[in-house]
């Protein structure tokens, strides 16, 4: 694969573990309250953190080859940065305040 295609996919991967993360989470709840364990929501969080993660070795990896024209280089630094941002959201944004608060409706 080219490095313009695997920084353009290291591009749609924060926001993807984004939405499914919180997809998942909304499914999870229920199984989560019926069965009384929050395991199932830290499973979820930490399979989008883990997507978030790949995202950004994936760009870092692609922003690291010299022989890189420097748009490439530029694709590759906002995977970088937007895969940050979206490990954060995933983390901070979504993952603590579901495993910090009790389940509820």
């Amino acid at each position: 694969m080219s490095a313009r295609k695997l920084a353009l996919l290291s591009l749609a991967a924060g926001p993807l573990a984004a939405l499914g993360g919180q997809l998942l989470d909304y499914g999870l709840v229920y199984v989560a309250r019926d069965h009384g364990t929050k395991r199932a929501l830290f499973l979820g969080t930490m399979a989008a953190a883990a997507l978030a993660g790949a995202g950004l070795l994936l760009a870092q990896r692609v922003h690291r080859r010299a022989s890189l024209s420097r748009a490439d280089r530029f694709v590759a630094l906002l995977g970088m940065v937007l895969n940050a941002f979206f490990l954060f959201v995933v983390v901070a944004g979504y993952g603590l305040p579901a495993l910090l608060h009790r389940l509820a409706d």
